[in-house]
């Protein structure tokens, strides 16, 4: 398990990455001051992505089961598995839906609530997870290769 002060510079690595590609400011805003929609949506994001991990995990684990019933040695099933998908269980469909559902519904947020703050989707899905002290979650979602997400001609994430 990664230290804490890894998963914060991994982080900072990855919003200054996000900077180079955004048309805006990025201005990072903590939970305290976000708007209460941005709060509940996170307080959403949390257990459905604690859920998600765990189906994910289980998913691992019966490709391991599933390798290891073909071949019959443990350490090759799992050297096997680990080949075909390098980036382990993050991949796994359920924690990118929910991933990107948060994402969305933060910039969805960010459009349709007059006054408050703007709130970066990488605060929400990732920083606040760090701030909330969820560093379980913050190192599962550090496995994943690329962020999930896309950003249109006009700035615009999809």
């Amino acid at each position: 398990m990664a230290t804490e002060i890894e998963i914060r510079m991994r982080l900072a690595e990855q919003r200054e990455a996000l900077e180079d590609v955004m048309a805006s400011p990025y201005v990072p805003v903590g939970f305290a001051n976000a708007s209460v929609q941005h709060q509940r949506l996170f307080a959403e994001y949390v257990p459905a992505l604690q859920r998600a991990k765990a189906a994910a995990e289980s998913w691992w684990q019966q490709l391991i089961n599933t390798e290891l019933a073909a071949i019959g040695d443990l350490k090759e099933a799992t050297t096997n598995v680990e080949m075909r998908r390098s980036a382990g269980s993050v991949v796994h469909g359920g924690v990118i839906h929910v991933f990107r559902q948060a994402w969305m519904g933060c910039v969805a947020l960010n459009q349709s609530v007059p006054g408050a703050p703007r709130v970066e989707p990488f605060e929400l899905v990732l920083s606040w997870l760090l701030e909330h002290r969820h560093f379980e979650l913050v190192e599962f979602l550090g496995h994943l290769p690329y962020l999930p997400v896309g950003i249109d001609a006009r700035g615009e994430w999809l």
